[in-house]
């Protein structure tokens, strides 16, 4: 029998807040589809692990942050264009229904403030500090986080993870390690269209932390190659997401699927979210899956490995 898994990107606002022109359609809907998304996951009991920016658990703030090491520059837009969009800035009620579900969802961390981790000014003291301010502004909530999903699913400073305690993180898709990019694109249309999403497994990097690979995407088939599918038959994502979880079913390994909440913009994107959660709710019942979360399959993989005197 098979593991699902599912990691959502919880970022509101914070995972465009450096962009030049960030997709306002997407981040006016964030809240809407974060409480879509959540209710779904009620609805069918399914635990999910929420990766969650540390800065949404702030009710207010005063976008400087002078304690951060890259400075008041960095927070320039929450003082000037979002200075009044407190709903892309600030969830604090968002993760208490997270956190009070009567499902067992796992909050994670997302960093504090969504840098890219692989860039020249995203230094090791730069990381110390989003992890260190991740953990303070979480305290409050009892939670102790020990999985971690990078920004922009960009892997780089693992080694401090290890110092601050976290156990696994959500590592690159199969199809995303492929070179070029033409070939990755060439790759993910290929999927979408006649393939299957990978079957992925657990494995312990040199690190000594748990990298759990993707699967899917949840929403990278859209704009008119999706309004194009749907016309003619299933839509792509629900049929890959299916499949994905009948094929796992029949072995031992894991398919993971994510998504951000801000990709739920529409009645469709729920209507795509609730057959799949429907399926595998149906068969997490019939006992033919189990559904975990991220940091329950780092636990049993590093209870798994053997330990050396």
């Amino acid at each position: 029998m098979g593991t699902v898994c599912i990691s959502v990107d919880a970022e509101l606002g914070w995972g465009f807040f450096d962009t030049a022109e960030p997709p306002m359609g997407r981040l006016n809907r964030a809240v809407w589809g974060w409480n879509q998304l959540r209710e779904l996951c009620d609805r069918y009991g399914i635990p999910t692990t929420w990766a969650v920016v540390g800065h949404l658990c702030l009710d207010d703030c005063d976008g400087v942050h002078r304690e951060h090491p890259l400075g008041a520059e960095r927070f320039e837009r929450e003082r000037t264009e979002w200075s009044t969009r407190q709903s892309l800035r600030f969830g604090p009620s968002l993760v208490d229904d997270v956190l009070s579900a009567d499902v067992d969802h796992e909050l994670a961390s997302h960093s504090f403030s969504h840098p890219d981790f692989t860039v020249e000014s995203t230094t090791d003291a730069v990381v110390r500090a989003e992890l260190s301010q991740f953990e303070a502004v979480t305290d409050d909530y009892g939670v102790d986080a020990t999985s971690f999903v990078f920004p922009r699913n960009h892997i780089a400073h693992r080694e401090l993870l290890v110092d601050r305690g976290y156990r696994c993180y959500r590592d690159l898709s199969p199809t995303r390690q492929l070179e070029p990019l033409a070939r990755r694109q060439l790759e993910k249309l290929r999927q979408t269209t006649i393939g299957s999403p990978p079957l992925v497994r657990p494995r312990i990097d040199d690190h000594g932390l748990v990298a759990i690979p993707a699967s899917l995407y949840l929403f990278g088939f859209e704009g008119c190659g999706r309004n194009v599918a749907e016309l003619v038959g299933t839509d792509p994502i629900v049929r890959q997401a299916i499949g994905g979880i009948e094929r796992v079913a029949a072995t031992d390994r894991l398919f993971h699927m994510w998504l951000h909440p801000n990709n739920v913009t529409t009645l469709a994107d729920v209507d795509r979210l609730e057959a799949i959660w429907q399926h595998l709710a149906a068969a997490r019942e019939a006992g033919r899956v189990d559904v975990m979360t991220m940091g329950e399959i780092a636990r049993d993989e590093l209870a798994a490995e053997p330990q050396y005197a």
